[in-house]
């Protein structure tokens, strides 16, 4: 600040004490880092201490400098300082500070209306980018919350605007725990979005606000970076935000991720339903077994087959097939195949065996049948009315099939997927066809871990490619899942649908998918996708295990 304006600090002091009726000290602060990097003004309990290094121009400096002490003042009158950051991550209390800031600025609009005027010029957001950041998507949702003419495309933004103003309408704006929740919401969502968040290097985009470290009392998790010590006037060091400690996760890191081992990776082609023509290997499937640290293998872990109830699932099918049965010694024909092996044995002087008929016989229909699991990051939201999680009932029912079916001539297999793009298409064999359901296996399904989203077209692609081998002679794989398929890059809700239609249609001769869904709302666009008769919705989720058994026995007697 230069020294004709630094001669405007006591009059700021004046304005400062004037809207919020405290004492504060207005100092000049030097927040320029190490780096060359701009911060945001520093406020605490007794001081403001202004960041202009960035603003030297005499005509945009006053401005700047009036709503920097106006949205102060609405931080000593609305806001209590020092909470803890207990539970949160460093993005979220980034989003949680930004909601604040807002909050606040609006409620020093709603008693001195001009300030909106104030505040508005530095309310920029840049809605050109192709892919925002974390700290544009915080530009462009600051704008709008305080301006009500302003529009944005961005589908985050425009709902951050519309729970903003809900918890507005049903609490008031004194409802600091209200637009916590929603801001904790709101972080979630980046976290799904795969928005990156790098501490080090966020400044608060809005010039006129301070860098929040008088909202919070973990020197750690505040999102400004300032480098520099403020002292107080009693001389004791203010709490300034410092590195995120080490081995602090992202909210989008996932945990037990490197214990899975990967097999391999396979590359497949994805429907454009607009262009009507594959992607070629466009989609990238990499195929993990679940490592041995994800197991838990104490013996009180070990589940109890004696306990587990037993759906009927094929034990009762009395559907048979006809069958030929070869090299009989009399019969009603004659066996080409054992006659043409005679004439040859002869011709080398060997002596045939004399079996050179058949005969009709019948056998049990057998199957092979995968499920395959949905493995994605809403698989863990409970249930309404239950303890258990949507993936804690995938888990019990894929467990239950496989104890039902283990002494039976069926075959079933259990695998689940997840995505984190097209890029990385995650597809887990928990257990294969022809492996008996062990404690190792069992202790495998329990301990799956449900992550990022849903690409259900590249997991059924292949899916479809255990069952080359398999023999049986019904081949199926019966998909559950809590919903339609999604993923981050991809914005069209019908693109990832249609891609999983046609997989679907694609399927090799004999072999059948099929769904059973948790979400009713998700009728239509499952219909869609595996056909009307090919589809069940489970209203009630404590029913998935029997209705899950119940499709199982049907797919056998057809």
């Amino acid at each position: 600040m230069s020294a004709a304006n630094a001669s405007t600090l006591p009059a700021l002091a004046l304005l400062l004490h004037g809207l919020c009726g405290r004492a504060t000290t207005v100092q000049q602060a030097d927040t320029t880092t190490e780096t060359g990097q701009h911060t945001r003004s520093i406020l605490t309990e007794t001081h403001l201490l202004l960041a202009t290094a960035s603003f030297d121009a005499e005509k945009t400096l006053p401005g700047l400098l009036r709503s920097s002490v106006a949205h102060a003042a609405g931080h000593l009158l609305y806001t209590t300082p020092n909470r803890p950051v207990t539970g949160l991550k460093p993005m979220g209390v980034a989003l949680v500070s930004a909601i604040e800031d807002a909050r606040v600025d609006l409620l020093m609009i709603q008693q001195y209306p001009g300030l909106k005027g104030w505040f508005l010029p530095w309310l920029q957001a840049d809605r050109d980018a192709s892919t925002p950041g974390f700290s544009a998507l915080i530009a462009r949702m600051s704008r709008a919350l305080i301006d009500d003419d302003y529009r944005d495309d961005d589908y985050w933004v425009n709902k951050a605007r519309a729970m903003f103003r809900a918890c507005t309408q049903a609490h008031g704006l004194h409802d600091y725990a209200g637009f916590r929740r929603v801001a904790s919401i709101l972080a979630n969502d980046l976290g799904q979005m795969r928005v990156r968040y790098n501490p080090q290097q966020f400044v608060v985009p809005t010039p006129y606000r301070d860098d929040n470290t008088f909202q919070w009392t973990d020197p750690r998790a505040p999102p400004a970076q300032s480098s520099h010590a403020l002292t107080s006037s009693s001389g004791r060091p203010q709490a300034l935000v410092g590195q995120t400690p080490q081995g602090e996760r992202e909210p989008d890191a996932q945990p037990r991720v490197g214990q899975e081992m990967e097999l391999g990776c396979a590359r497949y082609p994805e429907w454009d339903y607009q262009r009507e023509m594959h992607r070629l290997d466009w989609c990238t499937v990499l195929e993990k077994r679940p490592g041995w640290n994800a197991m838990t293998t104490h013996d009180q872990t070990r589940p109890d087959f004696a306990s587990l109830p037993r759906v009927a699932v094929l034990r009762h099918r009395t559907l048979t097939r006809a069958q030929p049965i070869r090299r009989q010694y009399e019969g009603e024909q004659l066996d080409l195949n054992a006659a043409i092996e005679t004439v040859i044995e002869r011709r080398l002087g060997l002596a045939p065996d004399g079996r050179y008929f058949m005969r009709s016989g019948h056998r049990a229909r057998t199957s092979s049948i995968l499920i395959l699991l949905d493995l994605s990051e809403s698989a863990n939201d409970s249930i309404a009315g239950l303890t258990q999680s949507v993936l804690e009932l995938e888990k019990q029912a894929a467990i239950m099939l496989a104890h039902s079916t283990a002494n039976s001539q069926d075959r079933i297999a259990i695998h689940g997927f997840s995505s984190n793009t097209r890029s990385a298409v995650r597809y887990v064999r928990y257990l294969d066809f022809g492996v008996e359901l062990s404690a190792v296996s069992c202790s495998q399904i329990q301990n799956a871990q449900a992550m990022h989203s849903t690409r259900l077209g590249a997991a059924l692609r292949h899916a479809a490619t255990f069952f080359e081998d398999e023999s049986s002679d019904q081949h199926a794989i019966i998909v559950v899942t809590d919903g339609a398929p999604s993923d981050i890059d991809i914005f069209d809700p019908a693109y990832l649908v249609a891609d999983a239609a046609q997989a679907i249609k694609e399927l090799q001769p004999g072999l059948r998918a099929y769904c059973v869904a948790l979400d009713p709302q998700a009728d239509s666009c499952v219909k869609s996708m595996f056909g009307a008769h090919n589809y069940r919705v489970v209203l009630h989720p404590r029913a998935l295990p029997r209705q899950l058994a119940d499709l199982t026995r049907r797919l056998g007697a057809h």
